[in-house]
């Protein structure tokens, strides 16, 4: 027999600071600081060089080109010894040790100390050294529900409506009848929360397990949830579902991992949360991975955008909680741009109470809303102190209806199993119900789950059909955004150096843009850089486009997007064509040999005759590969061809 638990929450999701009783509980930790380093440039990355640098003077020629790289110490550049020895110097200024996530594309390290510091000149000092893209304090999350603890219900006797009306408010049945979900594991929904039990509508639903608190990177664990917020969104997400016991779960055959950021309070840490997510990308990227995130803050962490950045590029879809503190104030992970941000609706299709809202917010889910009846909460899964696994409680919150949205990208992937993610989330957003609010309190409506899985724009039962709200890639949006850009798409062939293709803006309602690019590169040697902030209409936007002369032939695919202050957004691709040369010779020209990386002279050797030419040129600007600029790249002899010819020396 099914019993409900009356579960218990903590009225504070903080532990108490080490401070005075006057103090107020700051909002991140007090021991610690989150650093990105630049690419190829993080501590780890000096030690290896100097490792390498120790190894390389053992032989002749290995002495020869570490004497030559340190003669340009005179043009402000340092070894990676004297570079080391920099950020040793911090750390003990300081009082933390700097350690890198294990295994993080990103070069985002953590630098904590065993006391209390004081977290803003850490930040400070960080930001001094030339090595570090930037630092930021390690912010608390918080998750994003308020429980009601109700005894459970299984109808109204008044409406005689199911007690998870949300499945009826979104057509999940009829999606159901499409698609149940992928039981094979090769769509996954991981549930990035405090964790996860053994329920006994989840416990054949666990794929994998992890906890992520510890030691800054993710071990096996984490089937603990003292707390239950993470169970008790897993269960609205995949509970066991057709099983004639509990509830039912939107993803129903699909399968979860949980990655335990949140300790017994519901405490979290912004580095947790990374942590988690270094760890799917390392593990499972280019797999059909829904990544549910129950929670966040308002502050917007540049590190966390690159690190979601990462991950969308990693094929996941990305799914976060729009917050419920009934503000338009952005909650963030969920108003990253890779994200879709969901607010929730209750059973009278009406923004819940409780929700977040705004044009920000993308779409709407049922996530409760226990102002209007106790049945009008939502039904999840909990447990009691003393292990019972039958336990069942009322809730509320975005929290429930981000897990609801991931559910339902799991029917759309099983449904669709030859959709990217970019796919997924245009379609849940393109079909979703434009309700009362939609442009206003959010962008899309409210999510549609048999026409995400199928669609198509009828659902076979007695509801008014809608006609889809579609998501636009170079056209104005609905809801004002009045812009259009010329060309709609970039395209251009190069070989080496730079390329400035221009955009025009027209708009009829606007007076300011943002542009951001996804990814900023491209691949290894290929990067661009659009305009930033600011972007008057009726200018032009100039778009640099780089390639290195090292860079691989082949296509090379990004994203351009532009916003206004709404956050709403056209986008446009950006494809690079990188062919062998800047010009196709003719049919009678002889093609000349491949030159060698670092041969300034032309001789077919790297030796100190081509070292010679290329230091006699450093720093110099129009210059080409036979008077010292080696990669190609911009016309000027810099490090980085000083760098290509000392790793080529005597070849």
């Amino acid at each position: 027999m099914r019993r409900l638990i009356a579960l218990a929450f903590f009225g504070s999701l903080l532990l108490p600071w080490p401070a005075s009783a006057q103090e107020t509980t700051p909002a991140y930790a007090p021991n610690r600081v989150i650093v990105q380093f630049k690419e190829g440039q993080s501590k780890s990355d000096i030690e290896n060089q100097v490792e390498n640098r120790q190894l390389e003077r053992s032989t002749f020629f290995g002495r020869l080109r570490q004497q030559a790289w340190d003669n340009t110490i005179r043009l402000g550049q340092k070894t990676p010894e004297e570079r080391l020895e920099r950020l040793s110097e911090v750390e003990d200024k300081i009082g933390v040790e700097i350690k890198p996530l294990p295994s993080s594309s990103s070069a985002i390290s953590i630098a904590e100390s065993d006391k209390t510091i004081n977290v803003s000149q850490a930040v400070a000092e960080f930001k001094t050294l030339p090595e570090v893209e930037t630092a930021e304090p390690d912010y608390i999350e918080k998750v994003t529900f308020e429980p009601n603890d109700y005894y459970f219900r299984t109808r109204d006797t008044l409406t005689s409506e199911r007690y998870q009306w949300s499945f009826d408010n979104t057509s999940v049945p009829q999606a159901w009848d499409v698609t149940q979900g992928d039981s094979a594991g090769n769509v996954l929904i991981a549930v990035i929360d405090t964790g996860i039990t053994t329920h006994q509508d989840l416990a054949s639903k666990i794929a994998a397990t992890f906890d992520c608190r510890s030691d800054f990177g993710c071990t096996s664990g984490g089937n603990t949830d003292i707390y239950g917020h993470g169970t008790a969104v897993a269960g609205v997400a995949a509970a066991a579902t057709n099983n004639s016991s509990g509830m039912a779960g939107v993803g129903f055959n699909t399968k979860i991992i949980a990655l335990k950021i949140g300790n017994d309070d519901g405490t979290m840490y912004l580095s947790w949360s990374l942590s988690a997510l270094d760890y799917l990308i390392t593990h499972y990227a280019g797999q059909k991975i829904i990544v549910n995130m129950s929670f966040g803050s308002e502050y917007n962490s540049q590190i966390r955008e690159q690190m979601m950045n990462e991950a969308w590029n990693a094929g996941f879809v990305l799914i976060g909680a729009a917050g419920n503190d009934n503000t338009t104030t952005r909650f963030f992970p969920a108003d990253h741009a890779s994200v879709i941000s969901v607010g929730s609706n209750n059973r009278l299709n009406q923004k819940a109470i409780y929700s977040n809202y705004g044009t920000w917010v993308e779409v709407v889910a049922p996530g409760g809303d226990c102002s209007l009846s106790d049945f009008d909460c939502m039904i999840i899964p909990v447990m009691s102190t003393s292990g019972d696994v039958s336990g069942y409680s009322w809730g509320q919150g975005t929290s429930f209806a981000s897990p609801f949205v991931s559910g339902l990208a799991a029917l759309v992937w099983a449904a669709n199993p030859s959709f990217t993610n970019t796919q997924v989330r245009s379609r849940i957003e393109s079909t979703a119900d434009a309700i009362s609010g939609t442009g206003t309190l959010w962008r899309y409506g409210k999510v549609n789950a048999y026409k995400a899985v199928t669609g198509t724009g009828n659902v076979p039962t007695a509801m008014p059909t809608r006609t889809p709200t579609i998501t636009p890639t170079a056209t104005p949006i609905p809801g004002g955004i009045g812009l259009t850009i010329v060309p709609q798409s970039v395209s251009v062939t190069i070989a080496h150096g730079a390329i400035t293709k221009v955009l025009d803006l027209t708009s009829v309602n606007q007076n300011q843009f943002t542009m951001y690019g996804y990814p900023t590169s491209f691949g290894p040697g290929i990067n661009w850089s659009p305009a930033g902030g600011g972007i008057q209409v009726g200018s032009t936007i100039p778009i640099s486009i780089f390639v290195s002369g090292t860079t691989l032939v082949g296509t090379y695919q990004g994203t351009g997007v532009v916003k206004n202050g709404s956050n709403q957004q056209i986008t446009f691709p950006v494809t690079v064509h990188v062919v062998q040369s800047a010009s196709t010779p003719s049919p009678t020209q002889n093609l000349s040999p491949t030159p060698v990386p670092g041969d300034v002279t032309g001789d077919g050797h790297v030796t100190l005759p081509d070292l010679s030419l290329l230091l006699s040129n450093f720093g110099k600007s129009g210059q080409t590969r036979s008077t010292g600029d080696v990669t190609g790249a911009d016309g000027k002899v810099d490090l980085t061809d000083l760098s290509l010819l000392l790793s080529r020396f005597g070849q």
